[in-house]
């Protein structure tokens, strides 16, 4: 930490040097409320539903709209309506984001 007195800085690094793990306890609060936070957050997948989680796979795999209907049995008119589903609910600007936040998060 920025303010820890001189000799508590002294001492904190001859005990790393002797093998010791040293965490500052303003660190250690930080951290656990950091981690804490990512645990509660929701995962993003776990928005999509089935069929969109289907065309994101296809996505990922870079077929176009055309190639997902012929695929999915549904039309291009409904593809289009999963991909901005998908867009929408991950927060993503375009199926290239989309097809990086799949292999990313592991979808193929």
């Amino acid at each position: 930490m920025k303010d820890i007195e001189p000799d508590e800085l002294v001492k904190t690094i001859k005990q790393i040097m002797n093998g010791e793990n040293q965490l500052h306890p303003k660190a250690t609060s930080h951290l656990l409320t950091h981690i804490t936070a990512k645990n509660n957050e929701k995962k993003p997948l776990e928005d999509l539903t089935r069929r969109e989680m289907e065309v994101l796979k296809e996505i990922a795999s870079g077929k176009s709209n055309k190639e997902i209907a012929s695929s999915l049995y549904i039309t291009e008119k409904t593809v289009k309506t999963h991909v901005s589903s998908i867009l929408a609910k991950l927060e993503l600007a375009d199926r290239t984001q989309a097809a990086i936040f799949a292999v990313r998060n592991g979808v193929l």
